[in-house]
Order: C-alpha cells, then sequence, then structure tokens
C-alpha cells in the first residue's frame, strides 16, 4: 500500500519546530536587542500562528488518511481527509501573503531617506498582492456550493466549478508568489549598494535578504503538482504532494524572513561578517539622523532619538576618536550597569550642526 502520508506528517512537524524557533529568536532580537518591534514583525508573528493551523490541518489530513489512495481509506474518512485538505489550502494563500507583506514592511524600513522610487514600487506591489491573495481565497472557499460539497458530496445536492479553473487560479497565484519573492529578495542590490558599509557587510546582508529565493524554489517546484486538482477521484494520494511543497515553501519563507532580522546576534556572537558597517569592526552601521528618528540600515533598526538614554560615553567625531566606559545607577531597577552611548555630529555643506544628545 502506498502512503506519502508518513513524508508529510514529518515535514509538517519539523518545520513547525524550525519556524517557531526563528520566529521567536526573531520577536528577542526585537524586543531585547534592537528594541524596534514594528509592523514586519507582527505580521511575521501572525503568519506564524496562520502557519500552525496549517500544519494542524495537515497533521489531521493525514491521520484520516492524506497520503494514501482513496480505495485504501473509509467513506467517512475520505471525507474528513478532504475537509481538512481544503482547510490547509486556505491557510496557505493566507499564509503566503502575510509573509510577503511582512517582508515588503520590513524593506520600507530599511529603505534609505529620501528613495521614494523604493517605497512606490514596494507600496504598489503589496497593494496588487493583497487584491490577487483576496481573489484567489475566495476562489478557492467557493469553488462549490455549498462550500461544504467540495469535501462532502454524499447528499448530491451541490455543484463545483470545473477543477481546471481551481488549478488555473492556483497557478496564476503562485506566479504572483514567485513574482514577489524574487522582487524583494533583488530589491535590496540597488536600494542599499550605494550605502557607506564595509562590502563585507553588504554581502551579508544581501545574503539573508535573498533567503526568500530558497522558498521561490520551492514554489517553483509545487507549480508541476497543482495538476493533482484535476484527480478528484484519487485526490488524497495525488494531491498529497503538492501539500508536501506546502509546507516545505511556506515553512522556508517564515524561516528566512525570520532569519534576515537576525544580524544583530549574530553580531552579539561575533560571526564573521556581522560585525561592523566600516573598517574598524566595533562601528557602527551607517546612522542617518531624520525628524528626531535615528535610522540605521541593520534590517530595520529604527529608534526615536528623543528616547535614548542618556549614558553617553562615546564620542565620534571628524577630528578623533576618543572612548570611555562608566559604571550608572539605573533608576528603575537600583542596579549598577555598564553602558555605551555614541554621539554623531552630522554635518551638512552650510556647515557643521550641534552634536546629538
Amino acid at each position: 500500500m502506498q502512503n506519502r502520508g508518513q513524508t508529510l506528517l514529518a515535514l509538517t512537524i519539523a518545520f513547525l519546530v524550525i519556524t517557531w524557533v526563528t520566529v521567536v529568536l526573531r520577536c528577542i532580537v526585537r524586543t531585547r536587542i534592537v528594541k524596534a518591534f514594528g509592523l514586519d514583525d507582527y505580521l511575521i508573528a501572525f503568519s506564524q500562528v496562520v502557519f500552525t493551523a496549517l500544519c494542524i490541518c495537515l497533521i489531521l489530513s493525514v491521520h484520516y488518511g492524506t497520503g494514501r489512495h482513496n480505495t485504501d481509506v473509509t467513506a467517512e474518512n475520505v471525507i474528513e481527509a478532504l475537509k481538512y485538505q481544503t482547510l490547509a489550502e486556505l491557510f496557505y494563500i493566507l499564509e503566503t501573503a502575510i509573509i510577503k507583506l511582512s517582508v515588503g514592511f520590513l524593506l520600507l524600513r530599511i529603505t534609505p531617506n529620501g528613495a521614494k522610487v523604493y517605497r512606490y514600487i514596494i507600496f504598489t506591489s503589496l497593494i496588487i498582492l493583497s487584491l490577487w491573495t483576496i481573489i484567489s481565497f475566495f476562489i478557492v472557499l467557493f469553488q462549490c456550493h455549498p462550500v461544504s460539497y467540495a469535501w462532502d458530496k454524499t447528499s448530491g445536492k451541490g455543484t463545483c466549478k470545473n477543477a481546471v479553473v481551481v488549478v488555473n487560479a492556483a497557478y496564476a497565484f503562485s506566479a504572483m508568489d514567485i513574482l514577489f519573492d524574487w522582487g524583494f529578495a533583488l530589491l535590496p542590490l540597488p536600494m542599499l549598494w550605494d550605502i557607506k558599509m564595509s562590502l563585507q557587510v553588504k554581502m551579508s546582508l544581501f545574503l539573508i535578504l535573498g533567503l526568500g529565493i530558497f522558498a521561490s524554489t520551492a514554489t517553483i517546484v509545487r507549480l508541476k503538482y497543482l495538476i493533482a486538482l484535476t484527480d478528484v477521484d484519487d485526490i488524497l494520494y495525488s494531491y498529497s504532494e503538492t501539500l508536501i511543497w506546502t509546507v516545505i515553501e511556506t515553512g522556508l519563507a517564515i524561516t528566512a524572513a525570520s532569519i534576515a532580522t537576525l544580524r544583530p546576534l549574530f553580531k552579539r556572537f561575533h560571526i564573521p561578517g556581522f560585525h561592523g558597517s566600516g573598517p574598524n569592526s566595533n562601528s557602527h552601521p551607517r546612522q542617518t539622523t531624520t525628524a528626531g528618528y535615528i535610522q540605521s540600515y541593520d534590517l530595520g533598526y529604527i529608534q526615536n532619538a528623543e528616547n535614548r538614554t542618556n549614558t553617553t560615553n562615546i564620542r565620534a567625531t571628524s577630528e578623533g576618536n576618543t572612548s570611555q566606559e562608566s559604571i550608572l545607577e539605573h533608576a528603575k531597577n537600583k542596579k549598577g550597569g555598564i553602558s555605551k552611548q555614541t554621539d554623531f555630529v552630522v554635518s551638512y555643506e552650510n556647515g557643521p550642526m550641534p552634536e546629538g544628545k
């Protein structure tokens, strides 16, 4: 008896664990190290919840017979397996869109000040993505009337769209998915190339931002198996291959989106290529100050300048560098600590600006 269910089950559990680990690390970095938890982080956290729901549906579908031939499963279990397959497909559509939205907002956070054309490109892409996701979601949801007729045809009272229509919609959605994967992965190349940071740091940023291409590869492979949707007589077995690549694609996408924000954590562990942005490995990434905000091209580090703690002990100017450390008393917890802060002098052509506080 042929059974792909165990492969699907193993991959589902593996990616469920991997994605939770990477998303939790991302949240720790953004809340404890960078202290700049933003909309892209909320979206990726929500996508992890949706992915968990997707995985639960896949596990239940395997339990009821997904991966086996329809003839090897009881009629009641076929209905249950098809129900969870349909739910998994709906969660997949939502999951893919939420991940892309998160990556898009991450790119907006690291877009250099004044680069309006890149912002327009990203915003337009997100609008198109959102609209097409809504269309695809409702095509799958209402492929049959009533909705439950998609998995339970025992009543004989219902109609479904031609399977080819659903397959074509799935092809179109996957094509859009691939387009945005590559677009969001390649956009940082021209966007950040002229930023003043070391080539080593640039390469590390481009590498981790380009991890989404791996998820795109899984999407391309998944396209090959979408034709299984037309095999309605043995859908539990034929469609299981598509579900295997579904969990691989979404699992890789979440993992890549989370790893892309872990550079501050890599720097703490002194991993080569993640130390600094200039010749001095202890220097900070290039920063600009606009309207009271500090922006760094360290994957979304945006911090309100007015909320920075007054623990100034490192000063960097064009005339020279001096540094010192001091032990400070913290008012909240009354515990001593060693802390550092950098003062930046931002100069313009018409004269120097006052030192930052």
